[in-house]
């Protein structure tokens, strides 16, 4: 049966870097990990509700979790160890109760607004718009999540975690 290991964190916490750690982790032991993110579940933009004329994104109701398990399911039946990452992942009871290993990772409030300043894939982010993503981790970040395993290293690797990992 396969493992899943969430990671959860506020946006620029490191998630992506630390799920492609730990996919490497395991397959250089010849087990089958696979990442999987929940930015590739987003709902389409006409389905996301908007905040001051712009997509929310932060909220769960632009994720789509029934995907997001059924995509688990699916590659649990292929795979030793998947990984979850994303902003949200914890803000789904059924999603939550699927994950094994759940992280969290903690970053400070001024790295998490240095990074997002520095972050120019989606062209220049409002200031209020930076202001609601964090305020939106806070709220919905985790809460559905009991006990998770709080990592506090900014961008963590492999061997910050190793000790948790099934």
């Amino acid at each position: 049966m396969s493992k899943i290991i969430g990671i959860g964190g506020v946006s620029r916490s490191g998630k992506t870097h630390l799920s492609h750690d730990i996919v490497w982790h395991y397959r250089q032991q010849g087990k089958r990990a696979i990442a999987i993110r929940q930015d590739d579940f987003v709902r389409l933009n006409d389905q996301i509700p908007t905040i001051n004329e712009e997509i929310n994104w932060e909220i769960p109701e632009s994720i789509d979790y029934s995907l997001i398990i059924k995509a688990l399911e699916f590659f649990s039946e292929n795979f030793d160890i998947l990984i979850i990452d994303g902003h949200l992942i914890y803000a789904d009871q059924k999603l939550v109760d699927m994950i094994d290993v759940p992280f969290l990772l903690k970053t400070s409030e001024e790295t998490f607004y240095r990074r997002k300043a520095d972050d120019t894939r989606w062209g220049t982010i409002p200031k209020w718009f930076i202001n609601h993503i964090w305020d939106a981790f806070k709220h919905y970040g985790a809460i559905n999540i009991i006990n998770p395993i709080i990592v506090e290293t900014d961008y963590p690797g492999i061997d910050n975690i190793k000790q948790h990992l099934p």
